[in-house]
């Protein structure tokens, strides 16, 4: 979603350095978490209406389980999203 993507990350480290603090623009095409949030939340609104009582699994990112999070959570005050940290491979249970 922007002129980075596929852009190695030594390049855009620079971007990256507080990436989930709203407060700071990064890079004027480059998605923000607010915009980022908007998208996950939206991918959400459309599927699990159709998924009562059922469980899946959806495989993503650390970014987008983070979204996943604060989709359930609650939107964090201010945009900043830096109050939640999970790792790349690792498991997020969200009960619906």
């Amino acid at each position: 979603y922007g002129e980075l993507v596929g852009v190695c990350y030594d390049t855009i480290e620079n971007y990256m350095a507080i990436r989930w603090n709203q407060k700071i623009v990064l890079h004027s095409s480059v998605e923000s978490p607010d915009e980022l949030f908007m998208r996950v939340s939206g991918f959400y609104d459309d599927i699990l209406p159709n998924l009562e009582g059922k469980n899946i699994l959806i495989v993503a990112h650390s970014g987008i389980a983070r979204m996943s999070y604060f989709y359930k959570q609650g939107r964090p005050t201010g945009g900043d999203y830096t109050n939640f940290e999970i790792k790349n491979s690792h498991v997020l249970k969200i009960d619906n």
